[in-house]
């Protein structure tokens, strides 16, 4: 947790349990490829660290985060410009591997992009 931030408190749809287990799922879902896509854009320790923030401002607005159609996609972005305020540089090389790990982080999505955008041909 940052120096000087507030703890963080359970939201108010935590006072029914399907709110926690909505979140928990949620979590075991997504956490996994925001995280890498983080790691992939910010170093490994900075991006595990925007990881986490990210899934803690989920958690503060699950109330408004759970009815997002792309909620990783939204957190990713606020990730983003958590790093972006704090303009903590990436240790491994700064801005130029900053540089190369979004060009690469786009390549893969534009691959990818067009891989599943390509007709299904029968074997």
């Amino acid at each position: 947790m940052r120096r000087g931030a507030a703890p963080i408190v359970a939201p108010a749809t935590a006072a029914d349990g399907d709110g926690v287990a909505e979140f928990e799922a949620f979590v075991r879902d997504a956490e996994p490829r925001l995280r890498r896509a983080l790691v992939a854009a910010y170093g490994f320790e900075e991006g595990r660290d925007a990881t986490a923030e990210a899934l803690a401002y989920a958690w503060e607005h699950w109330g408004r985060v759970r009815a997002m159609p792309n909620a990783a996609g939204y957190l990713f972005r606020v990730a983003q410009s958590g790093r972006r305020r704090r303009r903590v540089p990436v240790q491994q090389g700064g801005r130029a591997a900053r540089s190369r790990a979004g060009h690469l982080c786009a390549s893969v999505l534009r691959f990818w992009g067009a891989a599943a955008m390509r007709p299904r041909r029968p074997r």
